[in-house]
């Protein structure tokens, strides 16, 4: 059959006939592309449970957010927990880094910091840029584990290189502070312009803020500063909608 991603460029009439033959492959991209329909949710879990009862582990993760929101079915926190667990045995990173965020924040089940920790490393280790952010912030700030600086950027460093908007914030601030890093001017404005330009809401205040205060070796331009703040507001980031009121 051909690679997944190589399904997802195939017209829909053919992909549904590979998916009602029974590819599980097949039916998980359905399953995807009906997700992202306004009133699509139902019919993606139904492709997704054909797919997971065929035991593929990107459709049980699916599934097992479907259960865990209540999207497209009832909610049923035990479910999706039972889901997690059978796509993460195979191997599927972002069920690994859904039970990291369950055990962290006691969703389903109680907090456990040790599974936790666990869990993100585990999903860290197969290139979850999500779980490489969090278990960064586990380190930087001793949660579940003896805090790290340096593993703290380590971490924050591989998830920023997948592209990961709070990662390239953290980064950022490490080498902003001296985190775990030598202080850099130079990549700290780095960073936060990459956490820029993938719209991450934190970054945007630090970069107005860097704009009206000429930071880094910037120099201060006004309206750079102020749409920067505006488009953080808009995501409605407490501190840029503070710092525009005060605006003079």
């Amino acid at each position: 059959m051909n690679a997944v991603s190589d399904l997802w460029d195939l017209p829909f009439e053919e992909l549904r006939t590979l998916a009602e033959d029974g590819d599980a492959a097949a039916q998980h991209v359905i399953g995807c592309l009906c997700d992202l329909e306004p009133e699509g949710a139902e019919k993606a879990v139904q492709w997704w449970r054909k797919a997971a009862a065929q035991g593929h582990a990107a459709s049980m993760n699916d599934l097992g957010a479907a259960y865990e929101e209540g999207s497209g079915v009832e909610q049923d926190l035990q479910h999706a927990l039972m889901l997690y667990h059978r796509s993460a045995e195979q191997g599927d990173c972002q069920a690994m880094a859904n039970l990291g965020r369950m055990y962290e924040y006691g969703i389903g089940l109680p907090a456990d910091k040790v599974l936790m920790v666990q869990w993100y490393r585990r999903a860290a280790e197969r290139n979850s840029s999500e779980a490489q952010n969090r278990l960064g912030y586990c380190y930087d700030q001793g949660d579940g584990v003896v805090q790290n600086a340096a593993l703290a950027a380590y971490w924050y460093g591989r998830a920023a290189h997948l592209n990961d908007s709070r990662a390239q914030y953290n980064l950022a601030c490490c080498y902003e502070l001296g985190v775990g890093v030598p202080v850099d001017a130079t990549l700290a404005l780095h960073w936060y312009t990459k956490a820029v330009e993938s719209g991450n809401a934190d970054a945007q205040w630090r970069m107005g803020v860097a704009y009206r205060d000429g930071d880094f070796g910037l120099k201060p331009d006004k309206a750079e500063a102020r749409h920067l703040l505006e488009l953080s507001a808009a995501q409605g980031f407490e501190t840029a909608l503070e710092d525009l009121e005060q605006w003079t």
